[in-house]
């Protein structure tokens, strides 16, 4: 059982085997027995007959009866109650049947239940009744009533021994349940702790080395100094990479056999070597006297470390509370609160901090600056070329990410557009709203998961500004989560892509989504399809929508363009355009996006029937 003040588990005691009941009949129908026949009756009451067969057979029966007391306590003790009833009657000697009574009719109480108990208590004093009543010598009314309470004592007992037995097999049941959920939660953990390092190694690094391999390849006709530069990036980010990956796996290997050692704050001047070939300009600075920190703690100091180039601005992560078993982390992503994570191990140790100098790149949204404006413009790779002339088709297009490596090349791929000007960058969800208040961007390319603000958020509070009526949002992101992705199109985005996705077709994406329309990733779409197949109808169609605009619906859902709608549906092409503005209207959506959501809720399209929906981008025209 649990103990409720110690937490302490204590097994119940093991029950005997059923052998054991077994013996235990033989020996209570030999004793019996062996006391009927030996006990001088004429000495114990002369009006007691001498014993006789027919005595001895009923004494061994109703004494075996004993034997069973947990798989069938009720005839049990039906057993030695009638062959006691029989053989008092009979004027014979009971001998132990008295005593062997009692004992069956607590086996009841405490191995039956509580209807048994009491029809088991209920034989018994009508059986004592009945003896009286029938005249059986020295069987005063008296000798009843005694008998009568000491049955009712016997079977309360019982009943508290089995209320107790029941209670420690609750209390048994309860912590097993505690135990494996324990149990799945630290696997849950665990996954989770796993996830994140993968994550912090090779989710970070290999989208910046997509990104950064697909902007090299873009410009490496017209620029193959910035494409140079994106390839050193690329190498230095990939051993980087592998070696961390290396030590992750390492970890959960286990064993003698991890040849790679634990990164930590011992690894910094590596770390901020890779950063500097980079092009980021960075410091390191160690804080008082450095002491062997525990493996856990040291290596998430390392990690919070070398997140801070991909945030900007300043983290210190120190050890603290008792035995530096927590590490407490200050930086620009928390909004300079600290942040204590839990570590087990003991030890101490000095700051280790890292400056990100002019890492908020140019354009406004830097952090710290009111008018958006930084001190130093950074641009990595290589220097950016200068922003083309605005012309009337121009599209003002603003990024926000956490890395900005990642940024920096989204960027330079960007500004190698002639129909494209970046009106500015961000590194976080707070800084993208205030960017996108201030430049009013056509298209705001935006990172899902940042520090702070994360970009589901942030896009809502984009959507939801009057300011920003004119600005579409495009998420990038490393993973196509299906949860992801219906929050993003919930949030009001207008597209969403991975951060793999070739530079000419993000380029066109960028110009689709500033028209107005929307836009997603094939395979992105193919999974929505197939979620929405497997769904009902999660709301009914709007009263007001006539049969010709459910039929567009049924169009726009299936990707079609506004000349293909035209087509199908024998429409001029003017009166699709007025029928989807319509739309947009009278549902309250505000691109594209958010129809196809709305005739996959409403059940007007269904994959995998006419007129339902193919797994190809949502686009228009």
């Amino acid at each position: 059982m649990t103990r409720p003040d110690t937490g302490v588990l204590s097994l119940p005691v093991r029950r005997a085997p059923e052998w054991v009941d077994a013996v235990l009949a033989v020996l209570a129908a030999v004793l019996a027995v062996a006391v009927l026949v030996s006990a001088d009756v004429a000495a114990i009451d002369p009006a007691l007959r001498p014993a006789s067969p027919i005595a001895v057979v009923l004494t061994a029966v109703g004494a075996a009866g004993t034997g069973l007391r947990r798989r069938r306590p009720l005839l049990g003790l039906a057993m030695v109650a009638v062959a006691a009833f029989v053989v008092s009657g009979g004027s014979y000697f009971t001998g132990v049947l008295p005593y062997l009574t009692m004992l069956a009719l607590y086996a009841v109480a405490a191995h039956g239940t509580r209807r048994e108990a009491v029809v088991g208590l209920l034989l018994v004093v009508v059986a004592f009744v009945a003896l009286q009543r029938a005249g059986v010598p020295d069987l005063a009314v008296i000798d009843v009533a005694t008998s009568a309470a000491i049955c009712v004592a016997v079977v309360a007992i019982g009943d508290a021994v089995r209320q107790r037995r029941a209670h420690q097999r609750d209390l048994l049941a309860a912590a097993g349940a505690r135990a494996e959920v324990a149990s799945r939660q630290a696997v849950v953990e665990e996954r989770l702790r796993i996830a994140r390092d993968l994550h912090d190694v090779v989710a970070h690094s290999m989208s910046l080395i997509a990104v950064q391999a697909g902007v090299g390849a873009h410009l490496l006709r017209g620029d193959p100094d910035a494409a140079a530069r994106a390839l050193e990036v690329i190498a230095e980010t990939s051993r980087r990479a592998l070696a961390q990956t290396r030590s992750v796996v390492g970890l959960l290997r286990g064993g003698d056999d991890a040849q790679s050692p634990v990164p930590g704050l011992v690894s910094l001047e590596t770390l901020v070597q890779g950063v500097r070939e980079a092009g980021l300009s960075v410091d390191v600075r160690v804080d008082g006297t450095a002491h062997e920190l525990p493996a856990l703690v040291d290596l998430a100091a390392y990690r919070v470390v070398q997140e801070d180039p991909h945030q900007r601005g300043e983290t210190r992560a120190r050890p603290s509370g008792d035995g530096a078993d927590q590490l407490r982390t200050d930086g620009p992503a928390g909004g300079g609160r600290g942040h204590r994570h839990r570590r087990t191990g003991r030890g101490d140790a000095g700051r280790a901090g890292l400056r990100a100098a002019g890492a908020a790149g140019a354009g406004p949204g830097r952090r710290g600056q009111p008018d958006g404006r930084s001190h130093r413009r950074r641009r990595v790779p290589g220097p950016c070329r200068p922003a083309h002339r605005r012309g009337p088709a121009m599209i003002r297009v603003a990024v926000v990410d956490d890395q900005e490596l990642v940024r920096s090349a989204f960027v330079l791929l960007l500004q190698s557009h002639p129909g494209l000007e970046v009106v500015g960058q961000a590194g976080d969800g707070r800084a993208a709203v205030a960017l996108a208040r201030s430049a009013r961007p056509d298209v705001v390319l935006m990172d899902v998961r940042m520090p702070g603000l994360d970009g589901l958020e942030a896009t809502r509070r984009i959507v939801a500004d009057e300011r920003c009526r004119g600005t579409r949002v495009l998420m990038l992101t490393t993973y196509d989560d299906d949860d992801l992705v219906h929050a993003a199109l919930r949030a009001g985005a207008s597209g969403f892509l991975l951060k793999d996705v070739r530079p000419q077709h993000l380029l066109d994406a960028i110009e689709v989504v500033a028209g107005g329309e929307a836009l997603l990733a094939p395979t992105v779409t193919r999974r929505l399809i197939e979620l929405f197949a497997t769904l009902p109808a999660l709301r009914p169609v709007h009263a007001s929508v006539t049969d010709r605009e459910r039929d567009l619906l049924r169009a726009v859902a299936r990707g079609l363009a506004n000349q293909e709608i035209a087509e199908a549906l024998n429409l001029g092409y003017g009166t699709v355009k007025t029928h989807v503005s319509s739309l947009l209207l009278k549902l309250g959506c505000r691109d594209r996006a958010q129809l196809v959501m709305y005739a996959y809720e409403t059940g007007l399209a269904v994959p995998g029937t006419p007129g339902g929906s193919d797994p190809s981008p949502v686009r228009g025209s």
